[in-house]
């Protein structure tokens, strides 16, 4: 049996030379007998310059020194001394190895010292089963503790900091960062924990690209990274200059992917290199999971908090806007009942009553309407709309409030035709609310204007107002329900602050935004709307009747793209008599062949496909450069606010909702043929 004890004889010097070895030295080091014999020591087993925690050299020589001052042997404690090691490709490294030692001194028959047998057992795996225990019971307390701290939190913020500052300390690192990324922009920006005393880090936007397209790709993949030494990765040494100003040399790097997109990245930062181990690699990953689901709590808490907030300021002003109708209704009840009344004072107290019950009734339908429009119950009766007729009727609507406070209102509209696909109704609805937020907002005397822009392929509204104006903070959240308790605390304007919401319900319905914009308080207001515009109609503007027109513009290559047959055909059909080349598919996959085989000018795609909807499939199309410039056309039994959004979002030039009129279908691909010279 091989003894597992390995045995130098070495010389009885500070810088002693290797005199024997036996064959459990030579399997342990992997080096042949003649490599090591007639060497020094130290020179054959050097200690690693670039690890602080290698202590062997510097323990086994002062071992050695004892044993030539007493003549006794000396044992050492459980050493940490890595050897050096030729990797296969011949560069060298340090391995890591553990070792028990015991030198003894050899004496001549005249007791002087001849030699000192240095014997060693290699106990590597013990020592690291150990440590894993150790570990392992450090990590558990470690997380209970950070589960304790981040438990009382109630702020995403605070949650990061805390649980990066555990982290750091825990490691002992230069820095632990939570990066904010924006993926569309490529860009970045670091919140971060830094030890007492050091130099605070710029919170500057920085560029991805800046740190190597291989380091940005791992994340982006949602690959944990890991470097050891910044300037001799590959994937990191031709970007060294960004790791250095940023003060990194070594780096883990833990991403969160949302939506699709790299969004946060937790990242271990020193500055020096670092052999990152295993189990600081599975530490992080297990922190950043955390740490991530508790401020995703945190800030669903938030939010609840907040509804509930204005769930509370909703109720209270619901209650002020009933009693103040109440009031006088409840007055003139009790006027009724006292004593008769002559015909003047009679027809004066039923005004009265008349008049607030249209009040609270307003107010009851206004409820009504936004409950439906928010929930997507509202079904849009479409057609093509001239924007000067939608102006003057909403106008003609306000009118009454315009002149009771003494406005001007200016109208301004574009010379050229307006016309847009919508409900008529709802459209009027849209402008009047807008104009009527903007009369209660101005004092009196005040300047309204309402301003139309066209170009080939949008219709903007802006409603001007030289009135109250909105602060910054609060024009983020002013499209959203009940916001105008916020603007106007005193209640002096009434309303339930359900105007605006609908407004841009009503808008996304269509297709279009609405945004805001304002210096601030007493500077005024702009509200733009901005919907898709329509070639101007051949007739009246209303729906035409009899036989489907051929398009005016030039004849298309169409793809149809649709897992249901008859609706595939029925429109193949359709496109073919208005003169347009028309190809069908009901595979997405095939689908996509088809377009990378001959680009079509124009594709109608239903969403809901199989193995791949048609949002992934028009990300694809528009991926590719011999397809990305096609017109892509939703035609979908999704008809929400919301699936309109994503249907822009995934590259869609428009958005049809089942059943389709045959009018829209072909006024959007002749609207293509002209804007596009196709």
């Amino acid at each position: 049996m091989q003894s597992p004890i390995g045995e130098y004889l070495l010389s009885p010097s500070e810088d002693p030379v290797i005199l024997a070895v036996n064959d459990c030295v030579l399997r342990s080091a992997g080096r042949s007998r003649e490599s090591l014999v007639g060497q020094r020591l130290f020179a054959a087993f050097p200690g690693n310059p670039d690890d602080p925690g290698d202590t062997g050299v510097p323990a086994l020589r002062s071992s050695l020194a004892r044993v030539i001052a007493t003549g006794l042997s000396d044992t050492l404690p459980l050493q940490r001394y890595p050897i050096r090691t030729t990797r296969p490709d011949g560069s060298e490294d340090f391995e890591e190895r553990y070792w028990r030692a015991i030198n003894i001194p050899i004496h001549d028959a005249e007791g002087r010292l001849v030699c000192i047998a240095h014997r060693t057992e290699d106990v590597t795996d013990q020592a690291r089963v150990a440590d894993a225990l150790r570990s392992s019971t450090d990590r558990q307390t470690f997380q209970l503790n950070l589960a304790d701290a981040l438990h009382e939190l109630e702020s995403p913020e605070e949650i990061a900091l805390t649980a990066s500052a555990m982290l750091g300390e825990q490691l002992g690192i230069t820095r632990v960062t939570y990066v904010e990324v924006d993926d569309v922009s490529s860009t970045f920006v670091q919140r971060h924990w830094e030890p007492r005393g050091s130099e605070p880090l710029s919170t500057e936007r920085r560029r991805l690209d800046e740190f190597g397209p291989e380091v940005i790709a791992t994340l982006r993949a949602g690959v944990p990274l890991v470097i050891r030494d910044v300037e001799q990765d590959p994937r990191t040494a031709p970007h060294k200059a960004a790791y250095a100003s940023l003060g990194v040399r070594s780096n883990v790097a833990i991403p969160l992917i949302k939506g699709g997109h790299l969004g946060m990245v937790l990242s271990l930062q020193h500055d020096q290199p670092r052999d990152w181990t295993d189990a600081e690699i599975g530490l992080a990953v297990d922190v950043a999971a955390r740490t991530w689901s508790a401020a995703e709590n945190a800030r669903a808490q938030m939010e609840l908090r907040d509804a509930s907030r204005r769930k509370d300021e909703f109720l209270a002003m619901l209650a002020h806007e009933l009693r103040n109708p109440l009031a006088p209704i409840s007055t003139a009840a009790e006027l009724l009942s006292l004593q008769p009344m002559d015909e003047g004072r009679l027809q004066r107290t039923a005004a009265i009553i008349t008049r607030q019950v249209r009040h609270m009734t307003g107010l009851v339908d206004d409820l009504l309407d936004v409950s439906r429009v928010t929930r997507g119950l509202v079904n849009l009766e479409e057609s093509p709309q001239d924007m000067k007729t939608i102006v003057g009727n909403a106008a003609e609507q306000v009118r009454p409030l315009i002149e009771m406070q003494g406005h001007q209102l200016t109208l301004a509209l574009a010379p050229v035709p307006a016309h847009v696909l919508g409900d008529g109704k709802r459209m009027v609805q849209v402008l009047s609310n807008l104009l009527n937020n903007a009369a209660k907002y101005t004092p009196p005397g005040g300047h309204i204007q309402l301003v139309t822009e066209v170009d080939e392929a949008r219709v903007c509204v802006h409603v001007k107002d030289d009135g109250i104006g909105i602060p910054k903070d609060v024009q983020p959240r002013i499209f959203e329900l009940f916001a105008q308790a916020e603007r106007t605390p005193d209640r002096s304007q009434g309303g339930l602050g359900l105007g605006l919401a609908l407004v841009r319900s009503l808008v996304e319905l269509h297709g279009g935004t609405v945004s805001v914009a304002s210096d601030g308080p007493g500077k005024g207001s702009c509200f733009t709307v901005t919907l898709p515009r329509l070639p101007e109609p051949a007739g009246s503007g209303q729906p035409a009747s009899g036989p489907v027109p051929r398009p005016k513009g030039r004849a298309l290559d169409v793809l149809v793209v649709d897992d249901n047959r008859d609706a595939a055909e029925t429109l193949q059909l359709l496109l073919e008599s208005a003169g347009h080349r028309v190809r069908i598919e009901h595979d997405p996959f095939r689908a996509l062949e088809a377009a990378v085989a001959q680009p079509p000018q124009a594709a109608i795609i239903d969403i809901g496909l199989p193995a791949m909807d048609g949002y992934e499939l028009v990300q694809r199309l528009r991926a590719r450069p011999d397809t990305a410039d096609g017109v892509y056309i939703a035609l979908t039994g999704y008809g929400q606010a919301a699936d309109r959004a994503k249907a822009r979002d995934a590259g869609f030039d428009a958005h049809l909702v089942k059943p389709a009129t045959p009018d829209d279908i072909l006024a959007l691909l002749e609207r293509s043929s002209r804007v596009d010279g196709r």
